[in-house]
């Protein structure tokens, strides 16, 4: 049995409340990161700010980057376990962002006053350039993202159950229109019981002009629309579809309603995910 930890669920910036004085409570206003736990085990998927007040139980942990944008790394100096020398910690993800993450957590550098090598929780940090590898009994298949700069979503699979974790991803940009790369993420995913998704915006959010809309288009920004996306999980026939990389314009009102909406089209195998939710698979 494993138990997905719901750490940070905001997309773009940590925030107490939205820029119109909104609750997020519910939700939750931390940044990317989800921690995966097993007996002996933990995987942790980014450290957003969301990683802040999480310990883990096991000595050993992997931590895998999906990419090195502040929202996904800017939690891991201030995560304690990272410091803890009784902790084995081994972070993984593509070399690019890997090197990414050493400069951003370089003394030198002049954005982090401690090295990420001096953390003295982390033992190894090993690339893996699209190579899967085994941790304990988890398997971890990494499959490349649409987005600036790139991303590295990640396929766990556990004993007998199947975790995909797809962010940042930007689908296609004819959001009512499945194109040839739509289906590939469709058949990657295929087979997993649970994925948490990036579903960052509404369709008339990503693109107003098609709706007779003023505002910003938002495509090749690198996240996805909700609807599409939560209707391609469905396709590859997943069980228990989880939203995030909530807009840190959005609160609590309208991401409820936004939810309920969309489980009244795609059904209720859908939810957007709230910080400090715990999924039992």
């Amino acid at each position: 049995m494993e138990t997905i930890r719901l750490l940070g669920t905001r997309g773009s910036i940590p925030i107490s409340k939205t820029r119109n004085g909104g609750r997020v409570d519910k939700f939750g206003g931390n940044t990317s990161s989800i921690a995966i736990e097993g007996e002996e085990k933990t995987i942790i998927i980014d450290a957003g700010s969301g990683i802040k007040n999480y310990t883990s139980e096991n000595p050993e942990i992997l931590l895998a980057i999906t990419h090195a944008h502040d929202d996904h790394v800017i939690g891991l100096g201030f995560w304690q376990d990272a410091y803890n020398p009784t902790k084995r910690i081994r972070v993984v993800g593509d070399e690019n962002h890997l090197d990414e993450l050493r400069n951003h957590y370089r003394y030198d550098n002049g954005f982090f006053p401690v090295d990420l090598e001096n953390m003295g929780g982390i033992k190894e940090i090993n690339p893996i350039n699209g190579e899967s590898l085994r941790f304990g009994y988890y398997e971890l298949r990494p499959i490349k993202l649409n987005h600036p700069q790139g991303s590295t979503g990640y396929i766990i699979k556990a004993e007998k159950k199947i975790v995909g974790i797809i962010f940042d991803h930007e689908h296609e940009p004819d959001i009512g229109r499945i194109g040839e790369k739509d289906r590939e993420l469709i058949e990657q995913i295929k087979g997993c019981d649970v994925v948490i998704v990036d579903g960052a915006y509404t369709p008339e959010e990503y693109c107003p002009e098609k709706f007779g809309l003023k505002g910003i288009n938002k495509i090749g920004w690198g996240h996805s629309v909700d609807l599409k996306i939560a209707m391609m999980a469905k396709m590859a026939g997943i069980e228990r579809i989880v939203l995030t990389h909530h807009s840190p314009d959005r609160d609590d009102t309208q991401l409820t309603k936004r939810e309920k909406e969309l489980q009244e089209i795609v059904g209720r195998e859908v939810s957007l995910a709230r910080e400090g939710e715990s999924i039992i698979i």
